[in-house]
């Protein structure tokens, strides 16, 4: 008797700067090899690729905006295991999205952002140790969430009950992606002729609240104001 296997496909790919080569069967892909030409290296991925049904199910969907076709193939490949990765031209508010400073100029509040400057999420060029730690399910979990209708926040597991004004307050800071001078915070929360110190005295209920674990939580600097430490954004 005898039995109709599907032959293997053997197919190449290229991307400008790598070549990939993959070989399919009916119900797998094998990723050999990637040659990242300008980086001049070899990566070996020779770990299988299942497409059964369920496998899906677990990938996260991420949502990338760069403009750098390199470095989408590159975080493609490495977190080909746990993401699905979605090319966006801006940022996403479906899901967890990364953003890359150095090819997209615009609104990146509450995203995790990438780059070659100094204050990213992840700084180019990637370390796949550092994408993994940052995008990992304990990252995410520590990630400050706000609740309008309960005036309350969540810090991780957390869950903390504010005061109208400390809501406020807290929400000052969450909406802007840099300090907030002591003047802008009194007038947003408070009005004019409120006295200059109880911007002081709501920033200690806050952090008295938040800080149970010892890190920052809101930043301070004695010429620029506060800020939410980016961290927890």
């Amino acid at each position: 008797m005898h039995h109709n296997m599907a032959k293997p496909v053997v197919t190449t790919k290229s991307v400008s700067y790598c070549h990939t080569v993959l070989i399919i069967t009916q119900h797998k892909v094998y990723n050999i090899a990637v040659l990242d030409n300008q980086a001049g290296a070899l990566y070996n991925y020779s770990n299988k690729l299942d497409f059964v049904k369920g496998r899906g199910e677990s990938m996260k969907d991420l949502y990338l905006v760069t403009s750098d076709e390199r470095l989408y193939q590159k975080l493609r490949l490495l977190l080909r295991e746990s993401h699905r990765i979605i090319r966006a031209e801006a940022p996403s508010r479906d899901g967890l999205c990364l953003v890359d400073l150095d090819t997209y100029k615009g609104e990146t509040r509450g995203c995790l952002t990438m780059g070659s400057k100094v204050g990213c999420d992840l700084s180019l060029p990637i370390c796949h140790a550092e994408v993994k730690s940052v995008l990992s399910d304990e990252a995410e979990e520590r990630k400050l969430r706000l609740y309008a209708g309960e005036r309350a926040c969540k810090l991780g597991t957390t869950e903390v009950r504010l005061t109208e004004v400390e809501y406020r307050l807290l929400a000052m800071l969450f909406d802007s992606e840099g300090y907030v001078t002591r003047e802008d915070l009194r007038r947003g929360v408070w009005d004019e002729n409120t006295d200059a110190g109880v911007v002081n005295v709501y920033i200690h209920y806050l952090r008295t609240k938040l800080e149970t674990e010892g890190e920052k939580v809101i930043l301070s600097s004695r010429k620029e104001g506060y800020m939410l430490n980016p961290k927890f954004r």
